[in-house]
């Protein structure tokens, strides 16, 4: 996407680096006017309903994570998913007005979590955004075929911490209930 002004430059540099044997296929196309907003969350049916422990433990399999925050109330059984990777939670009423049982998302904010009127899933902003680019990468290689495409996997800037119990003679576990 370019603006038309810049679009003879461009196409020429792109010729210039194409191997002569595999010219490059152009699909040059004006941009609509007035532009449509098309947003950049989705909600969608799963293939088959899922009861809501065995959703989020799918959810973190797909996300390469150990757990997720949960706020408003769980449904018993998952149908209709809304998403948006990142920082998506402002868009969790409008999925929840399409249907959505839950809302997954990478960064609900606290007063997000406390009005919430459906099931919001926070999985980390990283995780999510992580995979669908790993999976956009995927993507392009197969519409792609032969233009090398890569991912460049990264690491979370933010790590679970969890404490060291404190010692004592009890081998150092805590008690459930303490007194």
């Amino acid at each position: 996407s370019c603006e038309a002004a810049a679009w003879p430059a461009i196409r020429a540099a792109i010729l210039a680096d194409a191997p002569q044997h595999a010219a490059p296929a152009f699909l040059p196309a004006e941009p609509e006017l007035p532009a449509r907003v098309f947003g950049f969350g989705l909600v969608g049916d799963l293939p088959e309903p899922l009861e809501f422990p065995a959703f989020v433990r799918r959810l973190h399999d797909l996300a390469g994570r150990a757990h997720c925050h949960v706020s408003g109330p769980a449904p018993a059984v998952v149908r209709r998913v809304g998403y948006c990777t990142g920082s998506g939670s402002s868009l969790a009423d409008a999925a929840f007005a399409r249907g959505a049982d839950v809302f997954v998302t990478g960064d609900v904010k606290y007063h997000t979590a406390l009005e919430a009127r459906g099931c919001l899933l926070d999985v980390g902003h990283f995780a999510l955004e992580e995979e669908m680019m790993r999976r956009f990468a995927n993507g392009l290689r197969t519409a792609l075929p032969g233009l090398p495409v890569h991912f460049l996997p990264s690491s979370d800037p933010l790590r679970l911490h969890l404490p060291v119990p404190p010692t004592g003679t009890d081998g150092g576990r805590v008690p459930e209930h303490p007194a």
